[in-house]
């Protein structure tokens, strides 16, 4: 399909990376992202959601994202509501429609089929297993968070938070659950077929990407808008309903004298993701259902019309502050259309390598043109990590534009094309390489130019289309 029912490029990531496993198998390396650290040591820490995205594009062609992305948002409200059953909660299935009321950012969110719509459901299986002590269950959870999520060392907090709620409420520890997800992390990355790179993998994004780039704002790596934090106009819209939820859940249950593991554990985990989250806007996805089940176990003996007239409450804010929201996701364009695919399709040949001046567009790439190699996928720590002085070269030739950077874009990264966004952080490079003898305009399908560099050797500008 040229225009996608989804408006991200990670997704199309994720099914690209689906047919590519139900073309070759599990994959081991990935060559199509030639300068990432994946090219010769992939770990597919979202291997489950990749299966599922291949078994699906399998049976229904063109369909498989919308498909996997009802089942996937069922999964996430049908464990809100499994969790708030198993303990009491009385109109269960009337909460999680709370958290989609709370925030039109979380909406967004669980729009997506990305990894976090299965790691979302498991983080409160476990955590909801952790607190009562179902330790097959905490060992089971444990064993597929690494083929779920790269995220899989959050388990072990979240155990580590329902201990702390059974210390505050029976004054003793139990070392069992955390034995019992120590245990299951372990089995699980070592049965995982791309074992040890997955831990490689899990290394730079939590500690270089998330924890130096982001949070500890070093600048030099240009990280996805995701990590940064709302501003305090963007956190009053999204994050301020959640926000509440999870502060009004544990105050209550504190000024109570708190009995019950379950409902501290919920709300000191949803106090750690609201933290999180005004520091990195994506750990919203895991706030919203957390802060719900919070606040439906400490406000449990509410009856069922002060639930309907908050959800109601809620629905009103979010609609009201979420239209620039609503109109900025519509108004993303897809950039391939069907032109666009079938006239790069002819231009491009399989196994070519191709130079982009983004990371972002990878996914929409990989999908358009399977067989071709790009640069990095995902997050550019990736090429960072796996070679600085290219990365930075790479960095130099998109914003500044040197002269004769189509030589040292043929010769440095072994490129035949140049496939670049008309955005104005670029326009360096495009001027650069339009006043370049030895790069030919191919063809502008907006909002992409392509550009075919000379041979090496030939130094000479390729005949220009016609």
């Amino acid at each position: 399909m040229a225009q996608p029912g989804w408006f991200d490029a990670d997704t199309s990531f994720h099914l690209a990376v689906g047919r590519l496993i139900r073309q070759h198998g599990i994959l081991h390396a990935f060559p199509w992202t030639s300068f990432s650290v994946m090219a010769d040591r992939y770990a597919d820490t979202e291997l489950l959601l990749h299966l599922i995205l291949a078994g699906l594009d399998g049976v229904v062609p063109g369909y498989a994202v919308g498909v996997a992305g009802t089942l996937l948002g069922a999964l996430l409200l049908g464990t809100m509501m499994l969790v708030l059953r198993a303990e009491g909660v009385k109109r269960a299935g009337l909460w999680p429609l709370l958290a989609l009321a709370s925030s039109g950012a979380f909406c967004v969110r669980f729009a997506l089929v990305r990894p976090h719509m299965l790691a979302v459901p498991l983080s409160l299986f476990i955590t909801w297993a952790a607190v009562r002590r179902r330790l097959v269950l905490v060992f089971v959870g444990a064993v597929l968070y690494p083929f779920v999520h790269l995220g899989w060392i959050s388990a072990l907090g979240l155990v580590a938070l329902a201990e702390i709620a059974h210390l505050v409420v029976s004054r003793r520890f139990d070392p069992r659950p955390v034995l019992a997800v120590v245990a299951g992390l372990a089995t699980g990355l070592l049965v995982h077929p791309n074992f040890p790179a997955i831990v490689e993998h899990a290394w730079i994004e939590i500690a270089h990407t998330l924890f130096s780039a982001a949070w500890g704002g070093t600048g030099a790596i240009p990280i996805g808008g995701e990590f940064n934090p709302f501003v305090w106009k963007s956190a009053l819209r999204f994050v301020a309903l959640p926000g509440i939820l999870a502060v009004a859940a544990l105050a209550s249950t504190l000024r109570r004298r708190p009995r019950d593991p379950a409902t501290l554990t919920f709300a000191l985990v949803a106090c750690a993701f609201l933290l999180m989250t005004l520091k990195s806007q994506r750990f919203l996805e895991t706030l919203a259902p957390f802060a719900v089940v919070a606040a439906a176990l400490a406000f449990r003996d509410w009856r069922p019309r002060t639930v309907g007239g908050v959800l109601a409450a809620a629905l009103v804010y979010t609609a009201l502050v979420s239209q620039p929201l609503v109109a900025m996701v519509k108004s993303r364009p897809q950039p391939f259309s069907e032109r666009a695919v079938a006239a790069l399709d002819q231009a491009v040949p399989r196994d070519a390598q191709v130079f982009t001046c983004d990371w972002q567009l990878t996914g929409d790439m990989l999908l358009a043109l399977p067989e071709r190699r790009f640069m990095v996928a995902l997050d550019p720590m990736l090429f960072y990590r796996k070679d600085r002085e290219l990365f930075e070269l790479w960095q130099r030739l998109v914003r500044q534009g040197p002269k004769q950077a189509a030589q040292t874009i043929r010769d440095r990264f072994g490129a035949r094309f140049v496939l670049c966004e008309d955005n104005p952080a670029f326009f360096p490079l495009l001027r650069a390489l339009l006043a370049d003898p030895l790069a030919t305009p191919r063809m502008r399908l907006a909002p992409l130019t392509l550009f075919e560099l000379a041979p090496q050797g030939g130094g000479k500008r390729p005949a220009e289309s016609r």
